[in-house]
Formats: C-alpha cells, sequence, structure tokens
C-alpha cells in the first residue's frame, strides 16, 4: 500500500497568479497587433537621412556601452560609417554618369538587418548583427568603387 502524498491548500495569492499570467499573455499578444501598423513608418524614420540613420546607430551604440560590449561598440561605428560610404560612393559614381548601385549592402538589406538584429536583441543577437552590416557595409563598399574603377577604364578604352 501506498501512502498519499497530501499536497497544501493553494493560497488564495496563489489561485490569482493564473488569472493575471493568462491576462498578461493575452495583452502581450494584442500588443503586437499595436506594434505592427506602427513599424513600416518607425522603419521608414531609420532610413529617411543620414541623421536619422546616426540616431539609430547612437541609440545602439548606447546600448553596447551599457552592456560593457566594447567589441560591438566599435562595429556599431564602423557600420555607421561604412553605411555613409556606401551612399556616398553611389552619388558620386552616378555623379560621373556611371552605374553605382551595385554590392551586397544596399539600404534595403542594411534595414532587413538591423530589423532582425533588433528583433533578436533579447538574446544577444544584435551585436551579430551589428558585424554582418559592419561587413556588408564595407564590403559594398569596395564593391562600388571597383565597379566605377571597372567602368572608367571601360570607358577610357572606347
Amino acid at each position: 500500500m501506498t501512502d498519499a502524498v497530501q499536497l497544501p491548500a493553494a493560497s488564495p495569492k496563489r489561485r490569482a497568479a493564473m488569472p493575471f499570467i493568462m491576462a498578461t499573455v493575452l495583452i502581450d499578444m494584442i500588443a503586437i497587433g499595436l506594434i505592427i501598423p506602427v513599424l513600416p513608418p518607425l522603419v521608414g524614420t531609420f532610413t529617411s537621412s543620414p541623421a536619422a540613420q546616426a540616431f539609430w546607430y547612437g541609440a545602439i551604440a548606447v546600448a553596447f556601452v551599457r552592456d560593457g560590449n566594447e567589441t560591438a561598440l566599435l562595429f556599431t561605428f564602423a557600420a555607421m560609417a561604412g553605411s555613409f560610404l556606401v551612399s556616398y560612393t553611389r552619388s558620386k559614381a552616378e555623379t560621373l554618369g556611371l552605374k553605382g548601385d551595385v554590392g551586397i549592402g544596399s539600404r534595403a538589406e542594411r534595414v532587413v538587418v538591423i530589423c532582425l538584429g533588433l528583433a533578436v536583441a533579447p538574446w544577444g543577437g544584435l551585436q551579430w548583427a551589428i558585424y554582418i552590416l559592419a561587413a556588408t557595409a564595407w564590403i559594398t563598399v569596395g564593391q562600388r568603387i571597383w565597379s566605377v574603377r571597372s567602368q572608367l577604364a571601360d570607358r577610357s578604352t572606347e
């Protein structure tokens, strides 16, 4: 014969916990519905001007300073400088009448990476998004410079 273990009766505070948890989950689910309509204008502010981009990169840098992540902080500034140079090299190429929209890290790709990085930031993914942004921005700058150089060489042989 086995002895049954007697559990203590749930206190009124413990009984109220489940409805509180369920209400919190419900509010969280509704919040997703409230955030989604706001997201496109928010992304638009990230890409609207170099000053807006600098603000967002600065906010990310402050988060890395707060966490003491100096490597990610340096990559944030590298990503910001690279992002500015991507736009600058395109505009200079187009000023010369050349095609300047080549490369793997144009503005749309940068916005996608930063949004994904912000989405996974609570789990430490933001720093990896910044590393990817910095790398792709500088690779794109190199690709655009190489493309302009090639186009100018082709133009001079004609």
